[in-house]
């Protein structure tokens, strides 16, 4: 299960990943489940339901294929037959929808090709949920910018980190969602922080999550976004904790953050901060 999203008072799952085609579910009361697409929308080249958003009253969801294209599609009602294909197969979206950010009245989704590596991510943007037009094709400047983590909106900018396995992890931000500046290099200092995995505002600050396989995740913040402080360092004590997924685990509840944690060797934890 890879997002959750509520929309017309329902509540929807994505799933897919490991060898089968992506689906979604949803319910009414979380206990009791109905299947809104088993067969990955007619495709079972998408092999995930990655990323839900919703947008001018219209529930999106992306996907992902190891074999295709990227697709991302849209329904009034959330209802089976009720969906439509927005975004085209393609060069232009190839691989998995990583995120989607809705921003000064414009929707943005984020780009990795597919496989996950190699070759540099792409943002998109849609004024209208139908017509899409691209940010950036090229990894904003470093084709090795392979794969993104979540957006996040903070003091005026929209926000997103990449991966990169060469110089660390990035995190990159724009006040018009067309030119986009630096705010984050070489991974916090630390270049086995390969990737910003998840943003989220809380209390004032904007916090940062790594993707960290040697020592375990670190969680950074900032009050401007350009200058910021280490608040964890090792995978809140073990360093098998090396990653969340994107924003897809990363919450804010009752002014708490909440994270959900990325372990092969030991399972996925959750952990919550305290005052």
């Amino acid at each position: 299960m890879v997002d959750l999203a509520i929309f017309q008072g329902r509540l929807y799952a994505g799933t897919g990943w490991n060898g089968v085609i992506g689906q979604v579910w949803r319910s009414q009361d979380g206990t009791n489940w109905q299947p809104v697409t088993t067969d990955g929308f007619g495709y079972d080249g998408n092999t995930v339901v990655s990323n839900f958003v919703v947008f001018r009253g219209r529930l999106y969801v992306g996907t992902g294929s190891e074999i295709g294209s990227a697709q991302i599609w849209r329904s009034k009602s959330g209802d089976s037959d009720s969906w439509t294909q927005v975004a085209p197969d393609g060069p232009g979206s190839t691989g998995n929808v990583t995120g989607f950010a809705v921003y000064k009245g414009v929707l943005y989704a984020a780009i990795e090709p597919a496989g996950g590596l190699g070759a540099p991510i792409q943002v998109w943007r849609s004024t209208n949920g139908s017509d899409w037009v691209t940010v950036t094709i090229d990894g904003f400047g470093d084709e090795r910018n392979e794969s993104t983590g979540g957006f996040a909106q903070f003091g005026g900018y929209l926000y997103l980190g990449t991966r990169n396995d060469v110089t660390g992890g990035q995190i990159w931000r724009t006040k018009d969602g067309k030119h986009w500046e630096q705010a984050v290099s070489d991974g916090f200092g630390d270049l086995a922080n390969i990737k910003v995995e998840s943003l989220l505002v809380h209390d004032g600050l904007l916090y940062a999550a790594t993707f960290n396989e040697q020592t375990g995740l670190q969680i950074w913040r900032s009050a401007d976004g350009m200058n910021w402080e280490q608040v964890l360092a090792n995978g809140f004590g073990d360093s098998n904790n090396f990653s969340t997924l994107w924003n897809s685990a990363t919450v804010e509840y009752q002014g708490q953050i909440l994270i959900g944690t990325w372990n092969t060797a030991d399972g996925g934890e959750l952990w919550m901060s305290t005052p």
